[in-house]
C-alpha cells in the first residue's frame, strides 16, 4: 500500500463513528503498510489504533480492543511491537477485575505465537474450562510443553483433561492408541 493511499485509508478510519471499526480499520491499514514494507508510517498507525483502543471507556471493551491491535500487528513486519503492545494489554487486565480476564489476554497471545507468554500469562489462572481452551490452542499449534504443563497442573477435572487428551491424540496421530488406553484406565 503506497504512503498516499495509507494516509487515506487511516485518515478515513479516524472519521468513522464507531470505535470498534475505526479502531481495527486503522490497525488493519498499519499491517498493509507494513507489509508493503514501509515499517515508519506502519509503526505510527498501529500506535494509533492502540492508543484509540487505550481510549475506550468500557473497561472489558477497552482490554478487547488492545489485544485485536496487538494480534493483528503480530502478523507484520514487527512481531517484537505486538509483544510489547500484548505486555501492556497484561499489565492492564492483571488489574481489572482482579486479573479475571488475564485468560482473554493469555489465548490472544497463543493465537498470535507468543506461546510461552501465554504459559507465563497462565499460571494464576484455575479455572479448568479456561486451561483447556488455552491447551487446545497450545496443541493446535504444536506447544506440547505449554499442554503438558496444563495437562499436569492438577487443576483440571476428568472431563476436561479426556477432552485434552483428545486434542492431544489429534496431533500425536501415531500415539492416539496409546494415550486412548491411558484415559480409559482412568475415566
Amino acid at each position: 500500500m503506497s504512503k498516499k493511499a495509507s494516509l487515506q485509508a487511516v485518515d478515513a478510519a479516524i472519521t468513522l463513528e464507531n470505535r470498534n471499526s475505526r479502531i481495527d480499520m486503522i490497525a488493519k491499514v498499519a499491517l498493509e503498510t507494513s507489509l508493503g514494507g514501509n515499517e515508519d508510517f506502519a509503526r505510527c498507525f498501529f500506535n494509533l489504533a492502540f492508543e484509540f483502543a487505550q481510549r475506550t471507556e468500557k473497561e472489558s471493551d477497552k482490554l478487547f480492543n488492545m489485544l485485536d491491535v496487538a494480534s493483528i500487528q503480530a502478523n507484520s513486519n514487527n512481531p517484537e511491537a505486538a509483544q510489547i503492545q500484548f505486555g501492556e494489554a497484561r499489565n492492564y487486565a492483571s488489574n481489572l477485575q482482579g486479573g479475571k480476564f488475564l485468560i482473554n489476554v493469555a489465548v490472544k497471545e497463543a493465537e498470535a505465537g507468543f506461546e510461552e507468554d501465554a504459559l507465563r500469562i497462565a499460571q494464576p489462572i484455575t479455572n479448568p474450562k479456561e486451561l483447556a481452551e488455552l491447551a487446545a490452542i497450545f496443541a493446535s499449534r504444536s506447544y506440547l510443553e505449554g499442554f503438558r504443563q496444563i495437562l499436569v497442573s492438577g487443576l483440571l477435572d476428568m472431563d476436561t483433561i479426556g477432552k485434552m487428551c483428545t486434542c492431544l491424540a489429534k496431533i500425536l496421530p501415531d500415539q492416539a492408541e496409546d494415550i486412548a488406553e491411558i484415559v480409559n484406565k482412568f475415566m
